[in-house]
């Protein structure tokens, strides 16, 4: 399905009835990657999952478009009035998809009936890894996505996710369009500084949570954000010490059964 947003085309995912669950990919993820928790989620809930702007099957983003929390709580909020719905969602975000995302959670808490948190970060302590620094380097970013061939993204997801399934990280690569290359770096370039962009929003946030049911998973093997940022978010953690960046992916059964018992399921 698609709709138009801002004017972007927004593609995005929504299948099923009852409960609405809105799933957010990261980097570099597009909806088609929360399929294996979608199949196990059944009946119950309605599964909604959009492809960022310059992802999958969604418009890139213009040039001037503000990619800061006050952009996305604009672009997320007409997503989610375009979608009509008429009772508290349940949220899900992993890797970029909690500073997509957590901006328009934390304006709009009472639109939200539970908050499932994944290795994502939103506090001005956290420092930046390996990949992102090269990333947000101007000519070294660029020419590491002219150099991001199969073999390499495979390595680098299973050194994400050390039980990464080989089919899915191809399916990984074959989406990586370069439109969507081309977002990565105007992203990681625009959240360079989390000192600064997530001022105010962690604490934001923070006040939010308290009217929020919302847990946290954590795959404390994740080589980009480690474990202890599981605690910022002043939730329920259930670590996963086996498990590493992309802990949907490769617990897709935990997942969905806590999303199941945020929807009410």
């Amino acid at each position: 399905m698609n709709v138009d947003i801002l004017g972007l085309n927004i593609e995005y995912s929504d299948q099923g009835t009852g409960t609405p669950i809105l799933l957010m990919h990261g980097n570099p993820d597009c909806r088609h990657s929360w399929k294996i928790v979608i199949e196990r989620l059944g009946d119950g809930v309605r599964v909604i999952a959009p492809d960022f702007p310059g992802f999958g099957g969604s418009d890139p983003l213009p040039d001037d478009f503000d990619l800061g929390p006050e952009g996305m709580v604009k672009l997320w909020n007409e997503f989610i009035e375009s979608l009509e719905l008429t009772e508290p969602i349940v949220v899900a975000v992993h890797d970029f998809g909690g500073p997509w995302l957590l901006p328009w959670v934390s304006t709009y808490p009472e639109r939200v009936r539970g908050l499932l948190i994944m290795n994502t970060l939103y506090q001005t302590q956290y420092r930046w890894h390996f990949w992102a620094r090269v990333w947000q380097t101007p000519l070294l970013g660029e020419l590491s996505m002219m150099l991001a061939n199969r073999p390499l993204v495979r390595w680098e997801l299973k050194r994400g996710s050390d039980n990464f399934p080989i089919s899915l990280a191809d399916e990984t690569y074959d989406r990586m369009t370069p439109i969507m290359k081309k977002t990565v770096l105007r992203v990681y370039r625009a959240y360079a500084k989390p000192q600064e962009i997530f001022q105010g929003w962690q604490q934001q946030l923070a006040k939010a949570l308290k009217q929020i049911r919302s847990q946290v998973i954590w795959g404390d093997k994740d080589p980009y954000i480690q474990k202890e940022f599981a605690y910022y978010y002043g939730s329920s953690v259930t670590h996963q010490p086996e498990h590493g960046h992309w802990v949907y992916i490769t617990n897709p059964d935990l997942v969905a059964n806590t999303l199941k018992d945020l929807a009410g399921c």
